[in-house]
């Protein structure tokens, strides 16, 4: 785990981003510098995922869960993704349907979590 963008001046055999792409301002930019950072395979997941309406910014309310905060994230949509990472240099192996659904009040679609497998 790293924090920074340090960890993405080496080059790793497997990358994985579970959880954090989508936390991203500019998730196209991180993806770029993702997919330099590996030689051979990239696995994105628990990326919320939408089909039928642009990529969409929400707010997370994590009071639930213990953290007295909000923060915005992105629901994505997944031709603009897949595009984003072949323009990366990326080859889609394998899509994985992780079947969570985020509870978005007045969300234009619903979205749904999957993971992603990428080939460089």
């Amino acid at each position: 785990f790293d924090a920074t963008e340090v960890c993405l001046n080496e080059k790793y055999d497997l990358l994985m981003a579970s959880t954090s792409l989508h936390y991203s301002q500019d998730w196209k930019e991180i993806l770029k510098k993702l997919a330099h950072a590996t030689s051979s395979y990239l696995y994105i997941t628990r990326l919320p995922i939408v089909r039928k309406v642009p990529s969409y910014v929400m707010l997370q309310r994590a009071y639930h869960y213990g953290y007295n905060t909000e923060y915005l994230g992105w629901c994505v949509n997944e031709t603009e993704f897949l595009n984003a990472a072949l323009a990366s240099g990326l080859k889609l192996v394998r899509e994985f349907v992780i079947g969570e659904q985020g509870i978005i009040h007045n969300a234009p679609e619903v979205c749904e979590y999957r993971g992603y497998l990428f080939k460089r």
